[in-house]
Formats: C-alpha cells, sequence, structure tokens
C-alpha cells in the first residue's frame, strides 16, 4: 500500500488529491483503490509499468516501487490476489487508478 500510495503522491501536482478507497467488489472480493490526480497513463506505456526501474518521473522515483508491489501480488496470485490499472483518459487530473483486488474472507468461529 505504501508503494501505491508513494507512486500517487509523485505523480500528483502539488496540492491535488489522492484518494484511497475499500469496496466490496461482491461476495468473493475486496477491493483497495489508489487514485492519483496526475496525467494518467501513456497507453504506450502501460506495458512497462511494472517493469523494474521504468519511470516516467524526472525528479523523484527509480522506478522499484511499482515492480516491488506487482511481485508482491505475483507472491499472492494463488490466493486470488491481483491488480488492476485504469490509466485514466489522459485528461487533466484524470490521472490513474491501481486497485488491489483481495478474496473476501469470512471468519467462522
Amino acid at each position: 500500500i505504501w508503494n501505491l500510495l508513494r507512486n500517487a503522491v509523485q505523480a500528483s501536482p502539488e496540492g491535488t488529491n489522492v484518494s484511497v478507497r475499500v469496496k466490496f467488489v461482491d461476495d468473493d472480493a475486496t477491493e483497495l483503490s489508489v487514485t492519483d490526480s496526475g496525467p494518467g497513463i501513456d497507453p504506450q506505456d502501460r506495458e512497462r509499468l511494472f517493469d523494474p526501474f521504468f519511470t516516467k518521473k524526472r525528479a523523484q522515483g527509480t522506478g522499484i516501487g511499482l515492480s516491488v508491489v506487482k511481485q508482491i501480488i505475483d507472491d499472492h496470485a494463488r490466493l486470488g490476489v491481483a491488480i488492476l490499472v485504469d490509466g485514466g483518459a489522459k485528461e487533466e487530473g484524470r490521472g490513474a487508478t491501481f486497485s488491489v483486488r483481495f478474496p473476501t474472507v469470512t471468519q467462522v468461529d
């Protein structure tokens, strides 16, 4: 979550919002989403988003954060964890949303 938040803050212009939302998708999944207020994701960059050291940030970022997120998600994929990306429409302030979907677990005593 820290890497997603840091990425969103770095992608957003100063003074704009980053939002975090948790919602139940259905009986089987819960989703945590982080949305920035940045320029969105260029479609040609989408395939490289999770590559180590890939970054479009000039002054900040090393390109490690999202690759770490992806590795953690991949390590838990067998449990039903997945990451979804909505890159925005390249409209000013539209931003991007990264959502991590978890299987909903119900504990019965």
